[in-house]
Order: structure tokens, then C-alpha cells, then sequence
């Protein structure tokens, strides 16, 4: 029963009470009128029980409420428990600060909150996706946790979508009781099932159903989304974004949010409050997480690790981080202890925090999995340390208990994880190596990602991924690419470096080449190191295609990334390659010549060397006539490319008349294919209809222009960004056809 219905039924259930104690003397109907009170009354009360127990049942190890959605979902919920009612050797030093636990109070979230709330109620399904982005620490987890307590008041059903249950989410809400859903899902940068799901909501046909997607970072990840295909293309592009910042929304003074968070932390510590704490408030904004672990410090060295004495002064900054594992270290070392696995056969101070960095850095799935990862600790390795491994991993398993048993959770919160796990690798190399050695394709994007996320606060973070990766380029390089690309930060040019400075293969340069994704922005310098590493090393025998194939693909990357004038030397070596295969072999060699006369003219065109570039455009956009005179199908797309780009050129040289010419054509073209494909060409038809405006506009024609301009907007509008593409025949990157 919704809480909006308990308290109209108790005030009616009160009036029939007395109406039943007046009259109950006459007997008769009022006899009837207060058995029917008594039982509203019960009604009442166990509709308010049930839902306290809702609130408690998954807490408390009892049924899943929602068995329908039980395999691929948990509910999101707080849980407010005290610290002390955890496990006999849990980490109450972290947990404490859990989104989930709420010790500290929701602030500063006011307005987030509001829009979340509206975006939930808005009428019809236009709008079924939201990402939240902001950095660790930030209040992501708590933002989505206070909307889905306010959502379930109102009967909605929040539930966090499980790793690797992305494409079955929404097909099972579908088939579950209806009412109004929300899904959350969490690092939806890195969930490789993310696509289906996002496929599946636009497409489902459930009302009131919702995806909330939490993320550090929009990032290449969420533009690849933008430009997909539809539907998930036109659905992530509508989504409702919120980015949130440091420190609160409404300018809350740090000093004084750490004060009021410290009888909380307290509290729930069941420790004494510290008097007369003061708090160096942060000079800048820094993330709620920090300024709640400045209050936990406080009551640390105050109430639980100081002697009893107030801490003198506490500030608010990342060192409370590191002070706050410190903390954390001591209480695994005397849970270690209590679990005999110390001494001087046992495991020594570095030893314990090395397996909590490992489990943390590395998926421990089960008894047996953590008990392998512990081979990466210096001084568990050997066999005759098996017993020492086995029953370390069954503390661990109670330290940071996970849902399936014997399964080992990663420390938590994320942040401190990425702290702990990064000095601990920087600290021993021996350890470090260990982890590195042993890593397997799934492994590798686990920390990868946990290391690319520690570069942006710590600073042995980008030497450990470079040290990683030239070691094991080629067993690596997938998941640095793949990491990258979901997480912005210093790996890109990390791997830039490495590739441009460690001696791979040949083969292995080229399987890097054909994986990094053309264009990319997280990956440019990356691209463009790789590419200028296969043209430097390509044997004196090389044949011209091969050359000028490569060097096409180094111009683009160069082109891509914004560095035209280097662009422009392997982007003429291309084209005077290309032109002696043609005279050779018309037929099979005048596609490349085309694309590479067109590549030549955009990078002129660029450098604002509209005279030179007059030339290779003009003979591009001849030879691609010839081109889809033979062959419309292939050939007109690409003669609409190279006509906006001839037309661009001469409006540059000043000769407007001329320039409206090829770029009617081109629109022309383009309408008729987005006829026939609407998908693939309507957002290219847009683009040349924007050129077309600015040709009219430059005539005085601008009545035409605006007509143009609002075509062009609606068809923005409708298809979402443009993406066009003119491939080389060869392997290799894929020269772009032009605006």
C-alpha cells in the first residue's frame, strides 16, 4: 500500500471508531462500524510493517520483493544499519563511508534531484534514458539512492542492473507486474552490454520505464552511443545529462559540512564524538566523499585510534584519504591477527595490505579464484604457502563480504580503492610485476580501468600503466584501447608513448593499427604513433600500393588529430603513388587516386591554401563523376563528398557563382540517397545543405538560405550527428570523403 493511502484509511479508521464507541451501546450497525474501524486500524498497521519490511527484507538475507527481476537486478535501497552490525571482521573503517550507509546527510543536490524527479515524470517515453557524470567521490551513488527512496514512496520499483545482465534487463521488466521501473546501472562506461540495453528501452513497449546510467566520464564511450544506429542513437541523444561538480551545489562551506558530519560518523561508529574539532576548510571544491572521510578521520583520531584526544586540526583535502587507509590498514592488520594469520609464519603488515590491493584490483569470484590471485603477494606464492593462501582468502571473504559466497568485494569506496591498490603496486615492484605477469584479457581491463581512473589523483598511477605496457604491448594493447575509450584520462597518451618507443613486430604494429577505432579523439596520438611507426619501418622492397596506403593512413591520423602541416607531406606522397598505379592500372587504382586528391585538397582547404587546393579538388570530383557514371551505387556518395568540398574551395577563392554549382549537385545527390536510405544519409544531407546556405547567403540570397537552414536543422534534429565515410579498398584507416 503506498504511504500517500496509509493516513486518509487511519484518520477514517479513527472517526469510525468513535462513531462505533458513541453508538456502541444501541448495538446494530454500529457494532459494524467498529469492527470495520478495528480492522482499518489493522489494515494500517500492517501495511506500515510490510513496508518497513520491504525497506529491510534484502538487508536482512529474506526473499527478493521483486522475484521477476531477481536474476538481473538487485533493489537499490539505502542501508541505514549502525556500523557495528556488520560482520565479525568487516571493514567498519570504509564501510562507513558507503553511499548505501547515509552516514553522512544528502546535501547540496537539491536542484539534480528536482530534474532527476522530473525527467521520471515526464508523460510519454521521448525521454527513458539519463547519464550522471562527475568525478570519484562526487555523490553519483547518493543522488541515484535518494531518487529511488523517493521513487518507491511513490510505487515505483528501482532495481541496479547486474554485471553482464545489461541485455536481459529489459526484457524481463517487460514480462514482470507492471508499474512504472527504474533501472540504474552503474559504470555504464564499462558495461560492454550497455548498447543492448539501451536498444531494448527505446524499443520496449513497458510504460513508465526508466534508465539511469552513472558514469565518471561522457567521453568517447557516449558519443560512439550518440552516432550509432538507430535506436540507440536518437535515444542517447535525447538523454536527460547531468554532470556534477565538486563540492555541494548550494556553496556549502567545507568546514562546516565536516562538522556536522562528525557526531553522524560517530554515531553510527558507536563511538564518542570529539570536541572542539577544527576543520582547515578545502581551498577549492573538493568532492563530498573527501569531506566526509575529513569528518571520519576526525572521529578515528578522536574516539576510536587517538587515545581519546580531540584531534587538534583536520583538513579537508586528499591527504584525509590516504590518513582514512592508514586507518583502514591497522584495523585489517588486528583483524588478521584475530584471525591467526600473522606471526612470523604468517603474513607480515605489507603482505595483508597487498591482498586487499589484489582482490580490489581483480575480480575474486570465489574461494578458489582468490586463492590464485594471492599468488601475486610476495611471500604467498610458493606452494608450501597453500594453507597460508587458503585460509588468508577466507578472511578476506569476511573482511569485504561479497553476494556469492566465498567471493572477496573490492574495497569500497572506489576512490580509496584506486588510492590503496596504486601506492601498493608503486611501493613494491615485486608485487607489481607479479600482478602485471598473470593478467588475462578480462583482468587487463580491470585494471587498466582502475589505473587510468587513479591517474587523476595519484602520481605513480600513469608510470605503473607504462611500465605495464611495455612489458606486454601485445598482450595488452585490446584492453588499453578498449579502456580508453570508456574512460578518458592519461592512458592514451601513455600508450602513445609506448608505441612510439618500444620495439614491437611489425605484425603486431599493424594488428594495433587496424584496432584503434578511425577517427577517434581518445586515441589520436595513439593512432598516429602506431601508423608513423609502420611507414618508418616498411622494408626498402615495399610495393607502391602498400606504400601509399600507409601513408594515406598516417595523413588521416595526422588530419584527425588537428596537425595539418604534417599531415600534408604523406598526404602528397600518397597522391603522386597513386597517380603512377593509376597510369598503370586505371580500373583497379582511380577509386584510391580519387580519395587520395580529395584527402590532399581538405588538408589545403584547412591550412587556408585554398589556391593549391583547388586543383586536387577539381580532379577529385572529375574522377569520381567518371567514377558513378560506372557505378552509382558505390561512387555517388562519394562524388557528393568531393562536391561540397569543391565548392567550399572556391568560395574560399572568392568565386561564389562557381561555388553554388557543385553544391546544388551535391544536395541533389544527397536528397535522392536519403530517400532511398534515410538512416545513412539524411544527417550528410543536412551537412550539405548547410553549405549550400552559406553559398545562397553569400549571394544575397538569403531567403533560400534560411529555407535550407531549417531543412538542415530538422533533419539534425531527426537523425542526430553526421557520419560519413569514403574507405580505401586496402586495410588501413579510412579516408573521409569530405564535408
Amino acid at each position: 500500500m503506498r504511504g500517500s493511502l496509509k493516513w486518509p484509511l487511519l484518520g477514517a479508521a479513527l472517526v469510525l471508531m468513535v462513531l462505533g464507541a458513541v453508538g456502541g451501546a444501541a448495538g446494530g450497525w454500529f457494532d459494524l462500524v467498529w469492527i470495520a474501524a478495528i480492522a482499518a486500524v489493522a489494515g494500517f498497521i500492517v501495511s506500515t510493517a510490510w513496508d518497513h519490511l520491504q525497506g529491510r527484507r534484502a538487508d536482512d538475507g529474506l526473499p527478493d520483493p521483486d522475484p521477476g527481476l531477481a536474476g538481473v537486478s538487485d533493489p537499490v535501497r539505502y542501508d541505514r544499519r549502525p556500523g557495528g552490525a556488520a560482520g565479525p571482521a568487516a571493514d567498519h573503517v570504509a564501510d562507513a563511508l558507503g553511499a548505501a550507509r547515509a552516514v553522512g546527510e544528502f546535501t547540496g543536490r537539491t536542484e539534480e534531484l528536482r530534474l532527476l524527479r522530473e525527467w521520471c515524470g515526464h508523460e510519454g517515453e521521448s525521454t527513458r534514458l539519463a547519464l550522471v557524470t562527475g568525478p570519484a567521490g562526487v555523490g553519483k551513488a547518493r543522488l541515484a539512492l535518494e531518487l529511488a527512496e523517493r521513487l518507491q514512496q511513490e510505487g515505483w520499483r528501482c532495481r541496479r542492473v547486474l554485471d553482464g545482465e545489461d541485455a536481459a534487463a529489459v526484457h524481463v521488466v517487460e514480462a514482470a507486474r507492471p508499474g512504472p521501473v527504474l533501472l540504474l546501472v552503474d559504470h555504464a562506461e564499462t558495461r560492454p552490454g550497455l548498447p543492448h540495453l539501451l536498444a531494448s528501452a527505446a524499443a520496449s513497449g513497458a510504460a513508465g520505464l526508466r534508465v539511469l546510467m552513472l558514469a565518471r566520464e561522457e567521453g568517447e564511450w557516449w558519443e560512439h552511443l550518440k552516432a550509432a544506429a538507430s535506436p540507440i542513437g536518437p535515444a542517447a541523444s535525447r538523454a536527460v545529462t547531468l554532470r556534477l561538480q565538486a563540492g555541494p551545489a548550494d556553496g556549502t562551506d567545507s568546514a562546516e559540512l565536516v562538522a556536522r558530519a562528525v557526531p553522524r560518523f560517530a554515531g553510527h561508529l558507536g563511538l564518542p564524538a570529539p570536541e572542539g574539532v577544527e576543520v582547515e576548510p578545502a581551498p577549492h571544491p573538493v568532492p563530498m566523499l573527501v569531506v566526509h572521510a575529513a569528518a571520519l578521520v576526525a572521529v578515528l583520531r578522536g574516539g576510536g585510534g587517538g587515545g581519546g584526544q580531540a584531534p587538534a586540526r583536520v583538513g579537508v583535502g586528499p591527504d584525509v584519504l590516504d590518513e582514512l587507509l592508514r586507518h583502514a590498514a591497522g584495523a585489517w592488520h588486528e583483524s588478521a591477527a584475530r584471525a591467526g594469520l600473522t606471526g612470523p609464519q604468517g603474513l607480515d603488515a605489507a603482505a595483508v595490505e597487498n591482498c586487499v590491493a589484489v582482490t580490489s584490483l581483480l575480480a575474486a569470484g570465489s574461494a578458489k579464484a582468490t586463492e590464485e590471485l594471492l599468488r601475486t603477494v610476495p611471500g604467498l606464492d610458493g606452494e608450501s604457502r597453500a594453507g597460508l593462501r587458503r585460509r588468508t582468502a577466507r578472511w578476506l571473504g569476511t573482511l569485504h563480504p561479497a553476494p556469492v559466497e566465498g567471493a572477496v568485494a573490492p574495497l569500497r569506496p572506489a576512490l580509496l580503492a584506486e588510492r590503496h591498490v596504486t601506492a601498493r603496486l608503486h611501493e613494491s615492484p615485486e608485487f607489481a610485476a607479479a600482478v602485471r605477469d598473470r593478467l588475462d584479457v578480462v583482468q587487463a581491463l580491470r585494471a587498466l580501468t582502475l589505473l587510468t581512473r587513479a591517474t587523476a589523483h595519484h602520481p605513480h598511477a600513469a608510470g605503473l600503466l607504462d611500465d605495464w605496457l611495455r612489458w606486454r604491448t601485445a598482450d595488452l594493447y585490446g584492453a588499453a584501447i578498449t579502456v580508453t575509450i570508456e574512460s578518458p584520462g592519461a592512458l592514451g597518451a601513455v600508450l602513445a608513448d609506448v608505441l612510439s618507443a618500444t620495439d614491437v613486430p611489425r605484425d603486431v604494429l599493424e594488428e594495433i593499427q587496424r584496432a584503434i577505432p578511425y577517427p577517434t579523439v581518445a586515441l589520436a596520438e595513439a593512432g598516429i604513433a602506431v601508423t608513423r611507426r609502420i611507414v618508418e619501418r616498411l622494408p626498402d622492397g615495399t610495393g607502391p600500393e602498400q606504400r601509399a596506403m600507409w601513408l594515406t593512413a598516417l595523413g588521416l591520423r595526422y588530419s584527425r588529430a588537428g596537425r595539418l602541416e604534417e599531415a600534408l607531406r604523406p598526404a602528397r606522397e600518397a597522391v603522386e603513388l597513386h597517380k603512377g598505379l593509376e597510369r598503370e592500372d586505371p580500373a583497379r587504382f582511380r577509386p584510391d587516386l580519387a580519395g587520395s586528391l580529395n584527402n590532399l585538397g581538405n588538408v589545403l582547404s584547412e591550412l587556408e591554401r585554398a589556391e593549391e587546393a583547388l586543383e586536387p579538388a577539381q580532379e577529385a570530383a572529375e574522377l569520381y563523376r567518371e567514377l558513378a557514371a560506372q557505378a552509382p551505387d558505390r561512387f555517388r556518395p562519394r562524388l557528393a563528398g568531393s562536391l561540397n568540398n569543391l565548392g567550399n574551395v572556391l568560395s574560399a577563392l572568392g568565386r561564389t557563382k562557381e561555388a553554388l554549382e557543385p553544391a546544388q549537385e551535391a544536395v541533389a545527390i544527397r536528397r535522392e540517397l536519403a530517400r532511398n536510405a534515410p538512416e545513412r544519409f539524411r544527417p550528410v544531407l543536412a551537412r550539405s545543405l548547410d553549405n549550400l546556405a552559406d553559398r545562397l547567403s553569400e549571394l544575397g540570397r538569403d531567403e533560400e538560405a534560411r529555407s535550407h537552414l531549417q531543412e538542415s536543422a530538422a533533419l539534425f534534429e531527426e537523425a542526430g550527428p553526421p557520419r560519413e565515410t569514403v574507405p580505401v579498398r586496402q586495410a588501413g584507416p579510412q579516408p573521409a570523403a569530405g564535408a
